[in-house]
């Protein structure tokens, strides 16, 4: 995780960067999520804010394997949590992403179950359907405006069900939309349908 911090740190540091796109993938989510949680503590704890000094556009987290309630004490971080804003003088809240915050998961992930039985963890987030996000935490998300869970129910188009954001064209077509051109979920482009706050799936025809 000392070389992810380094690397994210350089790369945001090199002169002509103005924006970093993150992508993790399975078990990479976790690692991502911790070195970006040092990262904003160190940021805040200096008086700066992350989402200037690490100049993240967008986060995404794809088929993450990780622990649900895991997953959202390190979530929780990019709303800025109030235990770490000590030094902040400034009356808001410290952004820490410029963009979204993008978690794309499957229900049908073979790969995310075997996961849960093999941790004995409760859900993986990378398994999460709408209804698996009790209302508060969707509200709680939903009021920054930039945390979206994207849920895929459709056909496994790999061996696993593990990495349909790259094997289904209508997953990765709006996963491109997001990183090169920065639309938000329902927007024309990314016609997602909107399951309650902060959570959407895909059309109809993309389950058959």
């Amino acid at each position: 995780m000392g070389h992810l911090i380094k690397t994210i740190r350089l790369i945001a540091r090199t002169p002509g960067v103005t924006g970093v796109q993150l992508l993790a993938h399975s078990r990479g989510t976790a690692v991502l999520l911790s070195a970006l949680r040092e990262l904003v503590i160190q940021t805040i704890a200096a008086g700066h804010e992350p989402a200037h000094v690490l100049k993240i556009d967008n986060l995404v987290l794809m088929s993450p394997d990780i622990d649900a309630d895991v997953a959202r004490q390190k979530i929780e971080i990019f709303s800025s949590d109030p235990d770490l804003i000590a030094r902040w003088n400034k009356e808001r809240l410290p952004r820490v992403i410029n963009g979204r915050l993008t978690l794309y998961t499957s229900p049908s992930d073979r790969a995310l179950l075997a996961s849960t039985i093999l941790f004995r963890s409760r859900k993986r987030v990378g398994r999460l359907r709408p209804e698996d996000v009790p209302p508060e935490a969707r509200d709680y998300f939903s009021k920054w405006g930039n945390i979206d869970l994207i849920v895929y129910e459709g056909k496994a188009t790999d061996r696993f069900g593990h990495s349909y954001f790259s094997t289904n064209p209508e997953v990765s077509a709006d996963l491109v939309q997001l990183i090169r051109y920065g639309r938000a979920p329902g927007d024309p482009e990314r016609p997602l349908v909107p399951m309650g706050a902060a959570t959407w799936k895909f059309p109809e025809q993309s389950t058959r």
